[in-house]
């Protein structure tokens, strides 16, 4: 595979993980954030359009603020066919000691307003989406080093339950493993 085969795989997983979460599936959420809703002032230089770009698909990740001044995020994907699928969720930053993470909750109906942790980097290049290896999650879990429940049947996954503190500091000492691979999205620049 070339490099921007691979590129394009990982951008569509970026849809595709926050999809699962929307939808159900196996994913990790979390019923507490990494740090407390305004406990922190929001990291403002992610707010933008961001874009991918592949064959028979173009995304665009929107992020703005909402009236409670959290990061509104819109996600919407175009298909080749024209079909357009939108995803509304909120966030808010959390700087941890190893970078800047989001505590992402999705706005759909049937979604289970848990959070999911997204770590970032925002350089000249663009806004780098580092989403979790859900297996190190899954062994903190089975050792008892983090307190969890197993969903199962169509949905399955973890929903992590353990505290704040103790969910930043896992993350803090896990994070090269947790967050392997980032996925780079270009940043659209209006005049």
């Amino acid at each position: 595979m070339n490099q921007k085969t691979i590129k394009q795989a990982t951008l569509k997983i970026i849809a595709v993980l926050i999809a699962v979460m929307v939808l159900g599936g196996c994913v990790i959420e979390s019923k507490k954030p990494l740090t407390k809703i305004g406990s922190e002032k929001l990291d403002n230089s992610i707010i933008g359009t961001w874009y991918w770009n592949q064959p028979n698909e173009t995304g665009y990740i929107h992020i703005g603020l909402d009236s409670e001044k959290r990061f509104k995020i819109v996600m919407v994907e175009i298909n080749g066919s024209g079909d357009i699928k939108t995803r509304d969720f909120l966030a808010h930053s959390s700087a941890l000691k190893t970078g800047n993470y989001l505590n992402v909750v999705s706005q759909e109906k049937n979604s289970s307003k848990a959070f999911l942790f997204i770590r970032y980097e925002v350089s000249k290049e663009g806004l780098n989406l580092f989403l979790p290896d859900s297996s190190v999650f899954e062994k903190a879990v089975e050792s008892k080093m983090l307190k969890a429940e197993f969903i199962k049947g169509k949905n399955k996954g973890i929903v992590l339950l353990d505290s704040s503190k103790n969910l930043a500091d896992f993350v803090v000492e896990n994070d090269p493993l947790l967050f392997p691979e980032g996925n780079l999205l270009r940043r659209i620049k209006l005049d």
